[in-house]
């Protein structure tokens, strides 16, 4: 397909060359001679001659013996090529247009330095050609390896992406079965319950394996259904809630990134409280950002925010969204702690 592609550019662009370069020769020719029929299909037929030529040039320029990495030799071997094909030129010009087929011109009264000359025109006419030729061959070249390149580094992000994705995964997996297994004996009835909110989590997970991001809408599914079992192992002591607009849940995020802070918030913060808490989501736009909040009860201590959960959702973030997007513990006052998720959008 690519080189359907590059073969019609190729003949668009020589057809508009070479029919440029005869109206110039015949606008040329209209300064010192009468302007008929003659001049026009003169011209015309060395555009038509100069399209031959240069095509056949090209098909020249294609062969291995031009697969060469040394420019000395490279521009030596092209001049070679550009001096037949202007002896062909010149050839075709002398025997249509002067001795054979038409005789448009006296080929006897044409003097040796007019022979030169128009040889030297041909010559630099197709030397210009082979070097837009040659630059147009290393640009093209030039932007298909960014291309390739380009394509590599994003085969590698999603590699990447997906990689730390099925980190997280797991991650969640363990600690819900944790908390199942711890009331197994205690409450079988809630056990049950958390089962089935464990399968809906599960569901959620792995309903899109491939997707780099999710809604905002369809996360906090997952978030609600995560809730939904801690809710039945604390009773109580956990209580959420989520400040989230409706205009909002169609923003991208990150599959299982505010999950994964929100798990964070329970084991690190409800979790070591005897009484529990309120955990707070909330979101807002901010300029070209959306901005995510989550709070819980708690005291950062040194080194926390380093955890792989959050050393995952950093990355995930950076690759997936710019250096600008990214995620920030912090202690919000002396009594809570907050993470906030930051997606940039491009």
């Amino acid at each position: 397909m690519r080189a359907h592609i590059d073969s019609r550019l190729y003949y668009a662009l020589q057809l508009i060359g070479w029919l440029f370069f005869s109206a110039m020769h015949v606008l040329f020719s209209a300064m010192y001679l009468p302007f008929d029929m003659a001049v026009v299909f003169n011209g015309g037929f060395i555009g038509a001659a100069g399209f031959l030529c240069s095509h056949l040039l090209r098909q020249c320029y294609r062969t291995r013996w031009f697969k060469l990495e040394r420019m000395a030799l490279l521009i030596a071997r092209a001049l070679i090529c550009v001096a037949i094909a202007t002896a062909l030129w010149e050839a075709l010009i002398v025997f249509v247009l002067h001795m054979g087929m038409l005789k448009l011109y006296d080929w006897d009264s044409m003097s040796k330095p007019a022979a030169v000359f128009w040889y030297y025109y041909y010559f630099v006419a197709l030397s210009l050609w082979s070097m837009v030729y040659f630059a147009s061959k290393m640009l093209l070249a030039r932007k298909r390896e960014a291309m390739e390149k380009l394509k590599l580094e994003l085969s590698l992000k999603e590699s990447q992406l997906q990689n730390l994705k099925w980190q997280m995964n797991p991650h969640f997996l363990f600690n819900s079965l944790n908390s199942v297994r711890a009331m197994i004996n205690e409450n079988p009835a809630r056990a049950r319950e958390m089962v089935t909110q464990l399968a809906g989590l599960l569901r959620h997970a792995l309903s899109d394996p491939q997707s780099a991001t999710v809604s905002l809408g369809q996360e906090l599914e997952s978030v609600q259904a995560y809730l939904a079992i801690e809710k039945v192992r604390f009773e109580q002591r956990l209580e959420y809630q989520i400040d989230i607009a409706a205009d909002l849940l169609q923003e991208p995020v990150l599959p299982m990134s505010l999950q994964t802070l929100v798990e964070n918030a329970i084991k690190h913060g409800i979790s070591q409280h005897p009484a529990g808490g309120m955990l707070s989501i909330r979101a807002r736009r901010e300029e070209r950002a959306l901005v995510i909040h989550i709070e819980n009860p708690g005291r950062l201590a040194p080194g926390d925010g380093n955890g792989l959960g959050l050393k995952n959702t950093r990355e995930r973030l950076h690759m997936a969204f710019g250096e600008r997007s990214g995620v920030e513990l912090r202690q919000a006052d002396e009594q809570r702690v907050e993470a906030v998720i930051r997606v940039e959008r491009a």
